[in-house]
């Protein structure tokens, strides 16, 4: 008897354990969207403060993150809006909508430790605008490198339309390979083949160890 008792409260702390741990995590998800035109905005970054959890919104604004705690806060920021944070509470669906920053970065080149007047930049850094990106017709992203940063290899090895391109600095990747690594909104990602050229504020390459160093 004292076993069948033994067996049933330990049964018992398992699911209370279970219960417990599966409250403590939650799936948020929503769509992250310009706050005066109401347009999604995709490649948007949303971060648990305090935390490296974090993802980047898709092709039409939207966004999927789990979080841990009810008392977790989103940071969520774009290039050219304002940065917001939310608090997550008890919510599952949270839509965002960001204002246009009135702050114009003027000259100013992106690093991985921040932000710097393009002026005092000592490292190796090639930077191109939205004006370049837009002037003239590409599919992709990587595209709009090509012929513009020196030191920068873009190569479309089949000659399709559409057809992921290969990207090289200066003879080698950042992290040793030949693939280079993609920082959007200070979060790493695999490629950058989701974002749409005509949202891209302006692309930074970082040719040297100085500058790619903090990563």
């Amino acid at each position: 008897m004292n076993k069948i008792i033994n067996k049933f409260l330990s049964g018992i702390i398992i699911l209370l354990v279970s219960s417990t741990a599966y409250g403590q995590s939650q799936t948020v998800s929503g769509v992250v969207s310009d706050g005066e035109t109401g347009e999604s905005i995709p490649g948007a970054t949303v971060l648990v403060k305090g935390t490296s959890n974090g993802t980047v919104t898709d092709i039409d604004g939207k966004y999927f993150l789990n979080v841990t705690t009810e008392d977790a806060i989103l940071m969520i920021s774009f290039v050219g809006y304002e940065s917001l944070e939310i608090e997550v509470g008890n919510r599952s669906t949270i839509d965002v909508s960001l204002k246009v920053s009135l702050t114009e970065l003027s000259e100013v080149v992106v690093i991985g430790y921040g932000t710097q007047k393009k002026k005092v930049v000592t490292g190796a850094i090639e930077s191109i605008s939205a004006e370049e990106i837009t002037s003239t017709p590409i599919l992709r992203a990587e595209q709009a490198l090509q012929g513009r940063t020196a030191g920068v290899q873009v190569t479309n090895l089949s000659g399709q339309p559409g057809e992921t391109p290969t990207v090289v600095i200066r003879g080698a990747g950042t992290t040793g390979s030949s693939t280079p690594l993609y920082i959007v909104d200070g979060l790493q990602v695999d490629n950058i083949e989701y974002l749409n050229p005509g949202d891209i504020e302006s692309m930074d390459v970082l040719k040297d160890a100085a500058s790619a160093a903090i990563y």
